[in-house]
């Protein structure tokens, strides 16, 4: 990286030292950032390196596949994720048509013989965990799992802790995203992913897992050290929130587990990413690492608003000791992602702040209220209309109660999204209902008496 490559080299090679440095320019610590003339160089000469490397004659050795997984890297730390995830499935799809992902050593052409000979199975586990990474973050299903081929990732990393403990993170988010596509009723799998997350903590010491606090550590290496070690453990706990994220608005007991779990890890998650920001020597452009983040506030938001709101169990009553730290660290995370001009998390968690802030003071949100304890029904939200009513919604059906100013009132319900008791209803694309039809069949009542209107249950 140091010498200057002459005039005669190969186009990919000069293309992967643009790419390296401009990669490392995106890690500049903040103290020492560049201005916006510098930036713009780099965009132009990331931008030639890449029109370099997109014309497919000239990446087909170790060098060409290298700058793929280069490129992916710069777009992920701009925050392009669509840009990072094509461009990881390309460099997939380049390691197959070399032969690499198989579990053997195969010749690949190297144009530089003076580098360090080229691993194609060290390479190829790296393509595969960026591949189920950026699946995980897209909501994509993954190009390679590991039930199609389990011993091409599992035996190709050395001894080292941390190698085996990344190997685990690789094969659990494929288990992730398999469950993902099976559907989120699978609980047995879910068990087994969180079994192995917790075994995956048994690789390294309980030292290890503390947070580093980078302030104190002079050596550049051990900062260096430090870091990575944090970004570790945030991609640990982003795996246990993507385990059991699907059952947060899931009401009952069976599923309190599942909640505290994303609310602890949220909290695991928001701590190092605070820790990290905190040192104003480690650089901070990791965009992956900043959307990791933002879902783990969003999350811990959100399960303080499911215990106001629809889960009021003794499980989840913890969460009322915590709540006040929580917000403080949302907080604190929204003024470290307003740095990002383009990012628009901090308003999204801002928003989301102030309605549990009304929920908690009030217990109910904008017009509406969160009524609970009420006979034989589920918590539900109910908002009071003019002329037409009380409207009553939870995640089980949805209920009016008659006041004396209805006159004439239709309720059209389209696109047959009511759930598995609409299912005979196949093929009506509209159903009007008049529910002056249902308060004449409830003037028997006894006077003063404001009867549930359900006609969905």
């Amino acid at each position: 990286m140091a010498e200057l490559p002459t005039a005669s080299v190969h186009p990919v090679l000069l293309a992967q030292k643009m790419l390296m440095l401009a990669c490392l320019t995106q890690f500049t610590p903040q103290e020492k950032s560049f201005d916006g003339w510098w930036s713009d160089r780099v965009e132009h000469m990331a931008a030639a390196a890449i029109d370099v490397i997109a014309k497919e004659e000239l990446c087909h050795n170790a060098e060409g596949l290298e700058c793929l997984m280069l490129e992916a890297t710069y777009h992920a730390n701009s925050g392009s994720m669509r840009r990072a995830f094509a461009t990881v499935r390309r460099a997939m799809a380049l390691g197959q048509l070399l032969g690499i992902y198989r579990g053997h050593q195969v010749s690949i052409v190297q144009l530089d013989k003076n580098n360090s000979p080229f691993n194609p199975t060290y390479m190829w586990s790296q393509v595969v965990m960026a591949d189920r990474l950026f699946s995980l973050v897209l909501a994509l299903p993954q190009g390679y799992s590991s039930a199609q081929n389990a011993h091409a990732v599992t035996n190709i990393l050395g001894d080292d802790p941390e190698e085996q403990l990344e190997r685990q993170h690789s094969e659990i988010a494929s288990w992730i995203l398999d469950r993902n596509e099976r559907g989120f009723d699978d609980r047995l799998a879910t068990q087994n992913i969180d079994q192995a997350l917790e075994s995956a903590t048994s690789l390294l010491p309980s030292t290890w897992w503390l947070p580093a606090n980078l302030l104190r550590i002079n050596s550049r290496r051990d900062m260096f050290l430090s870091a990575t070690r944090l970004v570790h453990h945030i991609h640990h706990f982003n795996l246990i929130n993507q385990t059991h994220l699907p059952y947060i608005h899931r009401p009952g007991v069976l599923f309190a587990y599942n909640k505290l779990t994303c609310a602890t890890a949220s909290r695991e998650i928001l701590q190092r990413y605070l820790a990290l920001q905190d040192s104003s020597v480690v650089a901070h452009t990791s965009h992956i690492i900043e959307f990791f983040s933002l879902i783990a506030a969003m999350t811990l938001v959100l399960v303080h608003l499911e215990r106001l709101w629809q889960d009021d169990s003794q499980e989840l009553s913890v969460l009322a000791h915590t709540r006040s730290g929580d917000r403080a660290m949302i907080e604190k995370t929204i003024t470290h992602m307003a740095r990002l001009p383009t990012c628009k998390g901090p308003q999204i968690l801002q928003h989301l702040l102030e309605v549990e802030e009304e929920a908690f003071r009030t217990r109910s949100v904008g017009s509406g209220t969160i009524v609970k304890g009420f006979t034989d029904q589920d918590p539900f939200f109910e908002l009071k209309i003019p002329y037409f009513g009380r409207l009553r919604l939870n995640s089980m059906k949805i209920c009016f109660k008659r006041q004396a100013e209805i006159d004439e009132i239709s309720v059209s319900v389209k696109n047959n999204s009511y759930g598995p008791h609409m299912e005979n209803f196949s093929g009506l694309d509209d159903l009007n209902f008049d529910l002056r039809a249902f308060i004449n069949d409830v003037e028997t009542f006894e006077e003063g008496l404001e009867p549930d209107l359900t006609f969905l249950a």
